[in-house]
């Protein structure tokens, strides 16, 4: 039976990209906006884009759960042998 994905990606490659995409939006909520420089040397640091990384972090969520939904009425079997 082949293994459930979405856009070419598993189950647990999306659980993956949902705590990477997590960590993302923590840093970006923690980060400011600011500008240094007196008009000949200027250092800029923008806030990225937190709309996105939230949307992309909300179609990771859904897909995990598709793949749970779609994996939840099958087996595993594990052969263990004694050592």
């Amino acid at each position: 039976m082949p293994i459930p994905t979405i856009g070419g990606m598993t189950l647990e490659q999306w659980q993956a990209e949902a705590v990477t995409l997590t960590a993302a939006r923590d840093c970006a909520l923690k980060s400011q906006d600011y500008s240094v420089g007196d008009g000949v040397i200027n250092r800029r640091n923008r806030r990225p884009d937190l709309e996105q990384i939230q949307a992309a972090l909300a179609e990771a969520r859904r897909n995990v759960e598709t793949l749970v939904q779609q994996t939840a009425g099958t087996r595993r079997v594990f052969n263990l042998r004694p050592l």
